[in-house]
């Protein structure tokens, strides 16, 4: 078919639609359209002009639409093929297929159309918004949509393929600190007991006194909500003097904003943390998780269904950095390790090692515990760190050369996240300015840690050289001033107020507007003996 009888064709088709549409009169927001035996209800007016008028042409008209959308798509038309389906999703709002489409192209091709990265993070919470809130709406259990939405937590925004991915991380965070103060087990379970409407909510005699008392003094519900969320800077009297009423309207009135806003229900956060985690729900690792998951851990790990992948990937990437810290006030934010999550990793290594083992598991285990055991040192977890090293050289035994100092410092670049640092000097202040960064924060443990490890890499550095006094470094005291100097001054990273605080206090700990995360003890995961000889590996290779 010739292009000319293609557009002739085309052209046909939009004045049929608009004819039809013409005839038709306005039906009300409620209307419900019957699709395939399925009733969906409180459609908007357009969809239901639109899917009643076209009739039986819908089909034809649908089909024709996205093989035009596709063709658009090979010829990188990105953003004529935004309308096409658009159109689609007006006419077949079942179609999941066009919705995952959707989505994806404006999360990645419409985006990467864009230098700025502010720009691209629009386009790409486009795309997620629009498979969340509209998608889902018509396609409730949608696999291919959820699986798209995870793609875009994981895959773009937690990935490495756009380089705006640190201000994407950031950004996301920014929108959570709205819904969850710390993400963490103990908040989400408040937010799972919450009430879920407002006739369960006045089942409380005490809150339904409270808010009839806010009414007869003119303060609305929705204002009483509202300062319920914000607790700690309301004026509102009713609230101050009955605290415990003020937090069950402040998680019944998140945990709405929650369902109403993400799309996401507080009981399955909960469920799910209790899975694969534990998370910070304030990280965008968690949501791949959400979106992800459609079973149990067990089913998870013992069927390898097609979104293990993702949730694995996301489990261990919260380990490197699915902790936030936060600070309101000055809009300070940095990730660090989520160690609570740690036992659970490595449960699901010991899993594969146990019962399928392969070569791309043994490496992916081993390289996990070359991670691990500086991070947990790094936090001063001493002990834990040595059970692990323990555990490495029993069932890595060619590859654990040395003993438990040697080891952390073979893989100390690890525990400086990833940066090159090229003699023994830098490493040590590295150590130092990352100590007096989280001492700032008042994670204390993590701040000994490192001073701890920046010791041990100058007293190695130190005995190795006595003999050469002309390669020594300066004294320990010496460098630490020099870190605080670069974690204080005007070139830091830190916000001002504690820069101007550390250069004043460096013992004891400086209060500031964070929740710290303290990790009192980490679970290690199972270390069982049974397979540190090798011999189920020998056993699976044949």
């Amino acid at each position: 078919m010739k292009i000319k009888q293609k557009i002739v064709i085309y052209i046909i088709i939009l004045l049929s639609i608009l004819l039809l549409y013409a005839n038709m009169s306005i039906f009300r927001a409620s209307q419900e359209i019957k699709e395939d035996g399925a009733i969906i209800e409180n459609v908007p007016p357009s969809l239901a002009l639109i899917t009643f008028a076209v009739g039986p042409l819908r089909g034809i008209i649908v089909d024709f639409l996205w093989w035009r959308a596709i063709d658009l798509q090979d010829k990188g038309e990105f953003f004529e093929a935004i309308q096409l389906a658009d159109w689609i999703t007006k006419l077949q709002p079942q179609f999941e297929s066009i919705w995952a489409y959707q989505g994806w192209n404006l999360a990645y091709n419409v985006a990467y159309e864009f230098p700025e990265k502010e720009d691209r993070w629009k386009w790409i919470m486009s795309g997620l918004q629009l498979m969340r809130d509209e998608g889902l709406t018509y396609n409730p259990d949608s696999s291919a949509i959820k699986n798209e939405i995870s793609r875009i937590f994981y895959d773009k925004i937690g990935g490495v393929i756009d380089p705006g991915g640190e201000y994407f991380r950031e950004e996301w965070a920014k929108k959570m600190v709205h819904y969850f103060e710390t993400g963490t087990r103990e908040e989400l379970i408040k937010l799972s007991e919450a009430p879920l409407n407002k006739k369960e909510l006045f089942l409380d005699e005490k809150i339904k006194k409270i808010v009839d008392t806010a009414e007869n003094e003119e303060i609305s519900f929705a204002k009483l909500l509202e300062e319920a969320v914000h607790l700690h800077e309301t004026e509102l009297h009713i609230l101050k003097h009955h605290h415990e009423i003020a937090l069950k309207l402040k998680y019944y009135s998140k945990a709405r904003k929650i369902r109403d806003e993400l799309k996401m229900a507080p009981k399955r956060i909960l469920q799910l943390d209790r899975e694969y985690g534990p998370f910070d729900w304030r990280v965008h690792h968690a949501h791949a998780v959400y979106w992800a998951a459609k079973g149990t851990y067990e089913e998870f790990v013992s069927r390898g269904l097609n979104y293990a992948p993702v949730i694995r990937q996301s489990m261990i990437a919260s380990f490197r950095n699915g902790r936030l810290f936060y600070d309101s006030h000055s809009g300070f934010m940095t990730f660090t390790n989520n160690l609570d999550i740690f036992g659970r990793v490595h449960d699901y290594f010991h899993y594969f090692m146990e019962n399928d083992f392969s070569q791309k598991i043994d490496s992916a285990h081993k390289s996990f515990l070359e991670e691990g055991v500086p991070i947990l040192y790094t936090f001063n977890h001493q002990e834990e760190a040595k059970e692990l090293f323990h555990h490495y050289k029993e069932d890595y035994p060619k590859d654990a050369k040395g003993d438990f100092n040697d080891f952390l410092m073979t893989h100390m670049n690890k525990v400086l996240r990833g940066e090159k640092v090229g003699d023994k000097k830098s490493l040590v202040i590295s150590s130092l300015y990352q100590a007096f960064l989280w001492y700032s924060t008042g994670d204390e443990n993590r701040a000994s840690g490192y001073e701890r490890l920046a010791k041990i890499v100058w007293s190695s550095h130190q005995k190795k050289n006595a003999g050469s006094p002309g390669i020594l470094l300066p004294p320990f005291d010496e460098l630490k001033k020099t870190a605080l100097k670069l974690a204080s001054g005007s070139t830091s990273t830190l916000p001002l107020s504690l820069r101007k605080s550390l250069e004043t206090k460096t013992s004891g700990r400086i209060k500031v507007e964070f929740h710290p995360h303290r990790v009192d003890k980490v679970k290690t995961g199972k270390l069982h003996s049974d397979f540190h000889d090798h011999s189920h590996k020998e056993k699976k290779k044949h």
